[in-house]
């Protein structure tokens, strides 16, 4: 196949942009100065001859990356020169160096690779464009194939049963990602490079990244352990960064052209009933691309013996426009507006276990707008720079009412943030690859409560969930480090954070706090062949307690009313991974040992309000700093291929969790799981996977665990039990039609993730349609 490479900034995503105009002018000047000529090519595949669209092309002499458009092909402008270097990467691919003389268009011919993992180009781990196979820490990723073959109702539901992730959904339409034992807000999670974590980020599972569209994104990338040297507060268990689909420009003709899908899906029993239309405009300076959805998800069907969980459907729209504007051969602005709005999500473990005839958010909603300015440099220095000004939304409604009770209580929070950062990619010598960065956010949270009686339809006003006109800030600044050898490839960085929150709370009392962090990381990899790849990291974490953790002043889980806390520390971390990475032509492996130590953990203790240990017939809690918890396990990962067509992928992670204060096993902790799978793909054609996912009983609980009725409602012989489900996927191209038909859990087994609120999906179909446009 052919590869066509153009250099686009949208291969890095995850870097801010700057939109200062001295920069513009800067480059619009260098631009004028310098002795170019434009390259065009093309990228096909070496097989079928087929165009292949989304190919990262790096000129490593030039310091420019592009990217293959929609039809494979590509232009770029780079320095006069008699020959040119090209990197060539792509899922699916051989990673591929191709040497051209200029003066002629430039054919790219990719060889299919017999695997994907740990052949693939990731930015999430480094803020730069790097191999997995030599990253120091241990990656899941899921590409724009894999999102669409899923046929996943959620955005949390598509990491379901992914290497290293465990899923806890609280509710239908929420999805709680657990890594190396911690979720919530000790997981920081990135959309297009913008931190969607605010000022109140839940402890424990939340289900905020449900607010993205699935049918929006192009790959996701988790780095799974510490990752607070680059992305600051709460990335203590993890970094979820979440890419939406980006414009772009037409390369080949002058026109501007337009392309779109349509897109339908249903789940059986009306589980979902939905449908998108993606359109597309593409031309030389300017390119766009739009989404809409819609779906009404029906309350979920459990398996054998369970049956319908009611309530828990709810409605769901969504609209995206993400624009890009060539300013000059080396300048793309772009401007990105997202919008998700959740109506009427109820909680079904509220219904069903905490004494509440109705419990659900109305709405829950997303926004996020960006505009990112991209510049790729002629020196050293300054290979690329990005600059970002973000501004985010989170509203959250909630309405409940008790079991037998005449009031109706509604609440209303919403956060605002504005925010930006700048970050540089630099290359010094060809062994030296440096990030450096400035960041800023501010978070504005609007609290406020009503009460209605039912009988007289008297309304009174009353304390939010938070303290209304609540602050918390932020300022950072980090630089990391690559410097890579013919056998070693060593990385190190620090990041300073400085914070502060500022509670306004009248029954509670004011409070004022200015938590700080100095974190580093380092990590080495030993090229030990061509194909063998040892490595060692080291990182230190942190998570500065939020407005959730001072503020709180309602129920949360079943049986618990939680009331402000006060003098939070931030919670600390020390990561250490060690594994190692293997990859051939028709086999590769990952095998990483990890151990997390936390301290001044922030948990809910019991406490008293008004002189009591219970109000309103729950248990009174509020948070402290509690003490020092280890987490350790391992995690393995595998594919081989079998024949031409047929692969088998597998991944195991075990994780082991001790509150060491407390001694007892730390809250959450997911048992040992696993899935193995075969996948036949015949050309571009056809595709089938079988799926066999299973997990492990878990009898190591804590008191939280047994005080948590979603998990002691589920406990047979004092565990939860484990379980095994079968999945059959298959798909069909033809021309612009594209369909996908799954079949999940065969065998209708009934189960629940452990610490989920719902039980996992019965037996059930799924088929989606795609008609390109």
């Amino acid at each position: 196949m052919v590869t066509t490479i153009y250099f686009s900034e949208t291969m890095t995503r995850p870097a801010t942009k700057v939109l200062l105009p001295i920069l513009l002018l800067f480059c619009s000047i260098t631009h004028l100065l310098g002795q170019n000529e434009l390259i065009s090519g093309k990228v096909i595949d070496q097989e079928t001859g087929f165009p292949i669209p989304g190919v990262h092309i790096i000129f490593p002499d030039h310091h420019m990356v592009t990217i293959s458009d929609s039809i494979g092909q590509f232009k770029v402008t780079v320095p006069k020169s008699e020959t040119l270097n090209l990197q060539v990467s792509h899922l699916g691919y051989t990673q591929e160096i191709f040497h051209y003389k200029t003066g002629s268009e430039l054919k790219v011919s990719l060889k299919p690779s017999s695997t994907e993992l740990n052949h693939t180009i990731q930015v999430t781990a480094s803020k730069r464009q790097q191999a997995t196979v030599t990253e120091t820490r241990s990656l899941t990723l899921l590409s724009e194939k894999e999102i669409f073959s899923s046929a996943s109702r959620t955005t949390p539901e598509l990491l379901m049963n992914t290497a290293g992730i465990w899923l806890q959904k609280t509710n239908h339409g929420g999805g709680s990602p657990i890594i190396r034992g911690l979720t919530g807000n000790q997981i920081v999670l990135i959309n297009d490079g913008i931190r969607m974590n605010n000022a109140i980020y839940r402890y424990g599972p939340n289900q905020y990244l449900s607010t993205i569209d699935p049918g929006t994104l192009n790959t996701i990338e988790v780095v799974r352990g510490t990752g607070s040297l680059l992305y600051g507060s709460d990335a203590i268990g993890g970094v979820i960064q979440l890419f939406s689909q980006s414009p772009e420009f037409n390369t080949t003709t002058k026109s501007f052209r337009f392309s779109g899908k349509a897109s339908t899906r249903f789940l059986t029993s009306r589980m979902q009933t939905g449908g998108s239309i993606q359109l597309n405009g593409e031309g030389q300076r300017f390119a766009f691309s739009s989404n809409i959805a819609h779906d009404q998800f029906g309350d979920l069907v459990a398996g054998r013996g369970i049956g319908v969980q009611s309530p828990s459907g709810y409605r769901q729209f969504s609209g995206n426009i993400k624009t890009a504007f060539r300013l000059t051969d080396r300048d793309i602005l772009y401007a990105s507006h997202q919008n998700l709005i959740q109506n009427h999500v109820p909680r079904f473990d509220q219904v069903n276990l905490g004494g509440f005839s109705r419990y659900e958010f109305n709405p829950q909603s997303q926004s996020i707008t960006y505009f990112r300015l991209q510049h790729t440099g002629k020196t050293r220095w300054t290979e690329k720079v990005t600059a970002t000004v973000y501004f985010n939304a989170l509203r959250e409604g909630l309405t409940t009412e008790k079991s037998g009770s005449s009031i109706e209580s509604t609440f209303t929070d919403l956060v605002q943030t504005t925010g930006a950062n700048v970050e540089i990619l630099s290359r010094p010598k060809r062994f030296w690859t440096t990030q450096t960065g400035v960041e800023f956010f501010k978070d504005v949270v609007s609290s406020r409560g009503k009460k209605r009686f039912l009988s007289t339809s008297i309304t009174e006003t009353t304390r939010g969930n938070y303290a209304d006109g609540s602050t918390l800030g932020s300022m950072a600044v980090f630089s990391n480090h690559q410097l890579e050898t013919n056998h070693f490839l060593v990385s190190g960085g620090a990041r300073y954070t400085g914070s502060k929150i500022e509670i306004v709370d009248p029954a509670f009392g004011n409070q004022q706090f200015n938590p700080s962090a100095l974190v580093c990381g380092g990590g080495i990899t030993w090229k030990a062949s061509k194909n063998l790849f040892p490595y060692i990291s080291v990182q230190t974490g942190f998570r500065a307690p939020n407005i959730d953790d001072l503020s709180k002043f309602g129920t949360v889980e079943a049986g618990i009313f939680e009331i402000p806390a006060n003098d939070l520390k931030p919670e600390r971390s020390t990561g250490i991974e060690s594994g190692i990475k293997f990859a051939s032509k028709k086999s590769a492996f990952s095998l990483s040992g990890f151990q997390t130590n936390l301290s001044n953990i922030i948990e809910r203790v019991p406490a008293l309000y008004l002189g009591q240990t219970d109000y309103e017939n729950r248990k009174v809690f509020k948070k402290e700093n509690l003490g020092e918890a280890i987490f350790r396990g391992l995690e393995v990962q595998s594919e081989l291929s079998i024949l031409h067509h047929l692969k088998a992928r597998g991944h195991f992670t075990y994780t082991y969790g001790e509150n060491q204060t407390k001694e007892e096993p730390s809250r959450r902790i997911p048992p040992a799981f696993g899935q193995a799978s075969l996948h036949y793909d015949l050309s571009r054609t056809i595709n089938i996977a079988v799926f066999w996912n299973k997990a492990g009983k878990q009898s190591r609980l804590s008191s939280g665990d047994l005080a948590d009725k979603r998990i002691s409602s589920r406990l047979r012989d004092g565990a939860m039990p484990g379980w095994q489900t079968i999945d059959l996927v298959a798909g069909y191209t033809a021309g612009k039609l594209k369909t996908q038909l799954a079949i999940r859990n065969i065998f209708n087994e009934a189960y629940r993730m452990y610490g989920s609120g719902v039980d996992g999906y019965g037996r059930h179909a799924s088929i989606t349609i795609q008609w390109s446009i």
